[in-house]
């Protein structure tokens, strides 16, 4: 498995079983493989066909088939990849109890089965799909924020729901990889000191970051995606 980090993004690479190929980087070449071969990724970021909607809880067969008619466009006009978000705000799912810990993937238990649906599409057009698990760049809804600012609800959630579903797509041809948050620059505290150079963003101050005004510091946004990194990992 394959991990690439920087301060704001960090995708991983799905570990496949022996028997499929995966995604790779050949580090010497610092290009992608697959099946022997370099591919360059070209495609599209959907993102959502139904905002917060598009898998779980008995996914209607009209939001599958908008989603399969983006991959058919795409691969007509030799495309081969796509961002999809998943999670977004914690909306619809997972489920979360009514004290912000997560207890399930979704109240209907379908989430895996429809994002096995959507993999197997998608590799049946020679697809790669990348999925951004949560959304930074708007008002961050009380269930996602919950999860950034308190570990213990974090855990419940990579345990009951990153966890099943990270194991149960890494067999599964299509998936390409996971990026843990869209623009977390956006909700994060500009122009907080601290005394640490990772977590001080005072040199952020005034240069658009923090758009959202949720306020959340650098170091409970590294926890955030750091904890989740190392699940899926």
């Amino acid at each position: 498995m394959t991990v690439l980090s920087t301060v704001f993004s960090i995708i991983t690479f799905s570990q496949l079983s022996s028997a499929i190929e995966r995604l790779t980087i050949d580090k010497s070449t610092k290009t992608f493989k697959y099946n022997g071969n370099t591919v360059f990724l070209n495609g599209a970021n959907q993102p959502w066909d139904q905002y917060g909607n598009d898998f779980g809880n008995n996914q209607s067969n009209g939001v599958f088939c908008n989603l399969n008619y983006t991959l058919a466009n795409l691969t007509a006009n030799s495309g081969n990849s796509v961002r999809e978000w998943l999670f977004i705000g914690g909306d619809s799912i997972p489920q979360f109890d009514s004290n912000g810990n997560v207890i399930a993937t979704d109240a209907a238990g379908s989430l895996i089965k429809d994002l096995t649906l959507y993999l197997e599409a998608a590799a049946a057009q020679n697809i790669f799909i990348f999925f951004s698990l949560w959304n930074g760049a708007v008002a961050i809804p009380d269930n996602e924020m919950g999860l950034m600012m308190d570990t213990k609800k974090l855990q419940t959630f990579i345990d009951n729901a990153l966890t099943p579903v990270v194991k149960a797509l890494a067999g599964v041809p299509g998936l390409g990889g996971y990026e843990i948050i869209n623009e977390p620059c956006g909700s994060i505290k500009a122009g907080l000191a601290t005394n640490n150079n990772c977590t001080d963003t005072t040199r952020l101050k005034n240069t658009g970051a923090g758009w959202t005004n949720m306020e959340v510091p650098m170091s409970n946004m590294q926890q955030f995606v750091n904890l989740q990194v190392a699940a899926i990992h």
